[in-house]
């Protein structure tokens, strides 16, 4: 016979188990679709280091935090949604919980509003892949080139 607790046991390890599978599938598609980095590898030596992408409007260490604080903050929302956090813990941490998450969303909307300007900018077709890709073709004077014009803005 199973108690009730082992019921309630079981239904905790599914739900955590959705609660990370859907924090880790959401954050790689934030970081990877919606912002276009990390979606290639490098292939020059044999390094294999991914990339962020080969146009970056900004120092690539805003990219890397950037990164980590929607990593973090996309694994906390569920602590709103845990059973197992008293009402009173979930009062006090409520408002940073949404403060937190109106962040995530703004840096959101930063980098997915900056990956398209760069697509229209540069007039290439929408894509979700990394734009090395699309400069592969290019000459090192047209990479060249290219870095020169995004100090200028």
């Amino acid at each position: 016979m199973h108690s009730q607790s082992q019921d309630d046991s079981h239904l905790f390890s599914l739900w955590l188990l959705a609660v990370v599978f859907n924090s880790l599938y959401s954050f790689y598609w934030d970081v990877v679709m919606d912002w276009g980095l990390f979606s290639n590898f490098s292939a020059e030596k044999g390094s294999g280091i991914m990339l962020l992408r080969d146009v970056l409007i900004y120092h690539k260490s805003l990219y890397f935090i950037s990164i980590l604080i929607d990593f973090f903050l996309r694994t906390t929302w569920s602590l709103k949604l845990s059973e197992s956090l008293r009402s009173e813990d979930l009062i006090a941490g409520g408002f940073i919980l949404e403060a937190a998450e109106i962040l995530r969303r703004w840096l959101w909307i930063y980098f997915r509003v900056e990956k398209e300007w760069i697509s229209i900018e540069f007039g290439h077709v929408r894509s979700n892949h990394s734009l090395q890709t699309i400069f592969s073709s290019g000459s090192e004077e047209e990479l060249e080139d290219l870095s020169l014009m995004m100090h200028e803005i």
